[in-house]
């Protein structure tokens, strides 16, 4: 199995909570027929990924070789497992709401853990910037409603802004833009100090962070209600997100 799909496959097995129940299910059934079989030999081409194919794991557990770490998972008992993928989860938990503090404050602590288990359920990400990643798509998956359906204007902008925010750090990105229809410089702070978001007027807003080159520091640009009306009928707001040419002209009528 290549690297990126076993640490794919672990990374599901410890998060899913239906995944893991049928990864132990079959790795004891797999152990059951291994008593009294040592020596035997595996055939390679099996993989815990037959799971989403409805194939045994029976078979799939005596395919790894067993210096595989899914065979040595599979030997965990099945509470200590369960006890590791909580820990794992709580450390996902952590590091995507230190990524966005208002929206985590907003939550709560309670609802903030069961929107990110079912977040964590679906999104498995990788990479050095894996929790960077995670948050983007927890945020976006909030502010869209997949995950709390009858959500807030003023949590799903909080959500987009701090989402944005996060984008916005990736030096090879020369624009991110949102419409919110809060102003974050009264949203942000306020849900920070844990005021009701509903209690923050709403006041249209363009948000932009703009990059002159790739590697460049951002700059962070900002437009309200009623300027940002007028500036959708003169139809810079249009042009902006397809070029870069006439930033000028409506950076000067800008909140900075």
């Amino acid at each position: 199995m290549a690297l990126l799909d076993l640490q794919r496959e672990l990374t599901r097995i410890l998060t899913d909570p239906s995944y893991r129940a049928r990864f132990l299910a079959a790795a004891g059934e797999g152990r059951g027929d291994q008593r009294g079989e040592i020596g035997s030999a595996p055939d390679a081409s099996a993989t815990a990924m037959d799971l989403e194919k409805g194939h045994s794991l029976k078979a799939s557990l005596l395919a790894i070789s067993s210096d595989e770490p899914l065979v040595a998972l599979a030997s965990v008992p099945p509470d200590q497992l369960r006890h590791y993928a909580e820990g794992l989860i709580r450390k996902r938990r952590g590091a995507v709401a230190a990524s966005l503090p208002a929206t985590s404050k907003a939550l709560g602590p309670r609802h903030f853990a069961d929107l990110f288990r079912r977040h964590a359920a679906d999104v498995w990400p990788t990479g050095p910037k894996r929790h960077r990643d995670d948050a983007i798509a927890f945020a976006g998956r909030l502010a869209r409603g997949d995950l709390l359906p009858e959500i807030p204007p003023w949590l799903a902008d909080a959500a987009s802004f701090e989402s944005a925010f996060l984008r916005s750090r990736d030096p090879s990105r020369r624009l991110v833009l949102i419409l919110l229809d809060h102003r974050p410089d009264d949203l942000i702070p306020a849900l920070l100090a844990d005021r009701p978001g509903a209690e923050v007027p709403r006041r249209p807003t363009l948000v932009a962070w703009l990059r002159a080159h790739p590697g460049a520091d951002p700059r962070y640009l900002r437009i309200s209600a009623p300027r940002l009306l007028a500036a959708l009928m003169s139809g810079l707001a249009t042009r902006l997100c397809s070029s870069f040419r006439p930033i000028k002209p409506l950076a000067r009528n800008l909140l900075l």
